[in-house]
């Protein structure tokens, strides 16, 4: 994360120091490449993220505040790293995972990216425009003899709709 901060560095801003756990945190924020600002809790004293938040945006339940959490810390060949996290998204707790064993800089097998038995390949959607069925240039829905809608357009086809036929 911090390394995502200094890449956008015309937009990081120090927001100021705040208690967390009864220690003292520097805040920050940066803008991502899509928009969203997380505000970074960095221990005043280690010096590493305790936390970050995100707004999120939503039209249904409304804007929600996503935290990630990091517990503690361990060090692994000379690279302090976390022990795992908590998700919280608004107040509900969405992920807990602790790390089990962790390394850095390690050769990975070959046998890691071999394609799992069963596995059926897919075949891609075919290239270019989608074949949409074309839509009726003149549409009347009714109910009896009274027309409630219609609508027009210039395709040369015309189809009436009934009650019957929405069924």
């Amino acid at each position: 994360m911090l390394k995502k901060a200094l890449q956008q560095a015309a937009s990081l801003r120090w927001l100021g120091r705040t208690e967390l756990d009864e220690r003292p945190h520097d805040l920050i924020t940066f803008a991502w490449d899509n928009g969203l600002a997380p505000t970074a809790y960095i221990d005043s004293t280690t010096r590493l993220v305790s936390k970050y938040e995100l707004l999120f945006p939503d039209n249904l339940p409304g804007d929600a505040v996503s935290e990630l959490s990091f517990p503690g810390y361990r060090e692994v060949d000379g690279v302090q790293v976390p022990t795992g996290y908590f998700q919280h998204v608004g107040e509900t707790l969405a992920t807990n995972i602790e790390y089990g064993s962790i390394v850095v800089n390690q050769p990975i097998d070959d046998a890691v990216f071999d394609v799992p038995l069963g596995y059926h390949e897919i075949a891609p959607p075919p290239s270019g425009e989608p074949k949409l069925p074309r839509l009726p240039t003149t549409s009347t829905w009714s109910r009896g003899s009274r027309t409630s809608a219609t609508t027009s357009s210039s395709l040369p086809s015309t189809t009436t709709w009934s009650p019957s036929t929405l069924r």
